[in-house]
């Protein structure tokens, strides 16, 4: 039946306290465990005695009373506290060879009637030792070790076959075991130095007691109640017959060969239990990590794959025409980090949906840092590198332009810059790692009855695995706090080169959407994951929706422009008189300048003064683009 759980519940009386103290050893030697164990002093407390069995769940209830009134009562209890039915299964004592719960008067089942004990009787289960007449053993047979029964006791024993209680054959048996262990120590008494008879016995003589204890032992002989053989002090049954109550009678269902450790069933009757299933010995409870949907993880996946793929084609196109002014003017090194640092965020997508299913805790304490490792530093690459960048064209302007000073920012500055940023958050999980111990923490959510197969009773409990350390939120803020400066940062610098004439070295347009970007979508994300809490695969969805989303935007926005533009525009082409200006004052076009209605001499030269002016500038700009030369800047 693969029952694991037992409860008893017995008489307190001089034989039972013991006989379920030994059997429960017995059990739990072999892995069943008794939850419950109720010793029933007065028989007016039965009630109290089942609630408590009934509050711990069990199922499986092994009952032990010394007589036939004990039992009618004690089922006519439990069939009022309602735990006689397809749930319960209750072994009578061993005593209970016959339908013990036939032919009662109302006044031995009160206050229950006949009928509901017949009810509350239904598909319990016996252990009958009683087994001679199933294996044709007739009376005839019976042989104590060469001695036969006389004429007279065949008559008697026939007289009261068969037995209406499992008692009778028992004691007889008990009786010719002593009676056999002294008939066989007679020699061996008469052995000792100083030479015995059976007369001369007293409790004090241990070596007389020892020769007739050891002619107890491994005996064998066919009695009353079938073969009896005792072994180490106790008998030994090599056959159990297992009968269960079904309406009326007691029908024999299964058979248990001991030595062979085998269960028979064929041959007997079906055995029948209510509600057409078999009990179970109690809910099972079956805690089942929780995982993100395969197809969520999959579609997923496959978006961070293409993302991936389209962040290897910029950056081979970085690198192959890094040379060309359209990529060159848009410093390709730093571009590069760009490129790694969105890898790395479509990288945190494949960490954060890796099935934790199977995964010892030392790996899943790997996995969590992994994500935010790969989530912290893809942000530093990705947007360091923009905003140094960015940075280098808010210096030339602002110092070399209009303090008509030479700034020297070469590319290895700037990647040093990037760098910083990224040592930062090294240094944050190295001090996180180091000094704060994780462990893996579970969250479990409302168990739920498994449909499949309602009549088993497994509840599935849905556990959320984690990872957790006490000043986990410490670390978190400061790297928060990181990102929030870098972001902050970048704005600044957009707005400060919103104006700036030339186009093509300024990214501020495209690092304000970044940044939007990125901050709608954690406006949307952050609340939508908190709503959704415990659901693991939608809280999958929008973060990993998320990183995808932002990821492949900030790509675009930083090389599609540079990608049209080396695909669109001729090499020869490019110089600065394309980039159209905003802003630094009037256009810098070389070949027109704003007419106006009177053309006067003194307006004129007011113009040509500015124009010069912007030339001086554009000189001065060259020189910090190698790209550029004077002979680019086309003369009025």
């Amino acid at each position: 039946m693969g029952w694991k759980r037992i409860a008893f519940i017995f008489e307190e009386n001089a034989f039972f306290p013991n006989h379920t103290k030994d059997f429960r050893k017995i059990l739990e030697a072999d892995g069943i465990k008794v939850v419950a164990s109720e010793g029933v002093k007065l028989m007016s407390m039965l009630p109290v005695h089942l609630q408590n069995l009934k509050r711990q769940d069990v199922r499986i209830i092994y009952t032990g009373f010394s007589n036939r009134a004990a039992v009618l009562k004690l089922f006519c209890q439990a069939y009022i506290a309602g735990m006689t039915n397809a749930k319960y299964v209750w072994i009578p004592p061993y005593w209970t060879t016959y339908p013990w719960w036939m032919n009662n008067p109302p006044s031995a089942t009160a206050p229950c009637k006949p009928e509901e004990i017949i009810a509350a009787a239904d598909s319990t289960i016996h252990f009958n030792l009683n087994y001679r007449s199933h294996q044709g053993l007739g009376l005839p047979e019976l042989d104590f070790n060469g001695l036969k029964p006389l004429p007279e006791h065949y008559d008697y024993y026939n007289s009261i076959y068969p037995f209406s209680n499992n008692i009778i054959p028992l004691t007889h048996d008990g009786i010719i075991s002593v009676a056999l262990a002294l008939n066989s120590s007679i020699a061996d008494l008469r052995r000792l130095e100083h030479h015995r008879r059976l007369e001369d016995f007293s409790y004090s003589d241990t070596e007389m007691a020892g020769v007739i204890l050891s002619h107890a032992d491994n005996m064998e002989f066919l009695g009353l109640s079938g073969p009896v053989r005792i072994e180490n002090g106790q008998r030994k049954a090599d056959t159990v017959f297992i009968d269960q109550a079904q309406d009326t009678s007691l029908n024999n269902v299964m058979l248990y060969k001991i030595r062979e450790n085998i269960v028979v069933n064929s041959g007997f009757a079906d055995i029948k239990w209510r509600g057409g299933h078999v009990p179970v010995d109690g809910a099972t409870i079956r805690y089942v990590v929780l995982e993100v949907s395969s197809t969520v993880r999959a579609i997923l996946f496959s978006l961070a794959s293409l993302g991936a793929v389209l962040a290897l084609a910029f950056l081979f196109l970085n690198v192959r025409y890094k040379n060309r002014r359209a990529i060159k003017m848009s410093s390709p090194p730093l571009g590069n980090l760009t490129v790694v640092g969105c890898l790395l965020l479509y990288a945190s997508v494949f960490a954060t949906g890796w099935d934790k299913k199977g995964l010892s805790d030392t790996a899943i304490i790997v996995k969590c840092h992994l994500e935010r490792v790969l989530v912290s530093l893809g942000l530093s690459f990705a947007f360091g590198a923009i905003f140094m960048k960015t940075y280098r064209i808010h210096a030339i302007f602002t110092l070399a332009v209009k303090r008509f000073k030479r700034i020297h920012l070469p590319d290895w500055k700037l990647i040093g810059g990037v760098l910083t940023a990224v040592f930062v958050d090294c240094v944050i999980f190295a001090v996180w790692i180091a000094l704060d111990t994780t462990t893996v923490a579970s969250r479990y959510l409302e168990p739920r009855l498994d449909t499949t197969d309602p009549e088993k009773e497994i509840f599935n409990v849905p556990m959320i695995r984690y990872c957790s350390s006490e000043r986990a939120q410490y670390f978190t803020i400061a790297l928060y706090g990181v990102k929030g400066i870098l972001l902050t940062f970048g704005l600044f610098l957009a707005w400060e080169t919103r104006n700036i004439a030339v186009s093509q070295l300024n990214d501020s347009k495209y690092i304000a959407a970044s940044v939007y970007v990125v901050v709608l979508t954690i406006a949307l994300a952050v609340p939508t994951m908190t709503v959704l809490g415990d659901d693991v695969t939608m809280t999958f969805l929008v973060l990993g929706a998320a990183i995808v989303v932002v990821n492949t935007a900030v790509l675009c926005l930083n090389f599609i422009p540079k990608v049209y533009l080396l695909a669109s525009v001729d090499e020869k082409t490019i110089t600065l008189s394309m980039m159209q200006s905003k802003g630094y004052g009037e256009s810098v076009t070389t070949n027109t300048c704003r007419s106006t209605e009177r053309d006067n001499i003194s307006e004129l030269g007011g113009l040509q003064e500015k124009l010069k002016q912007r030339k001086e500038k554009l000189l001065i700009l060259a020189k910090d683009f190698p790209v550029i030369g004077s002979a680019d800047i086309i003369q009025t």
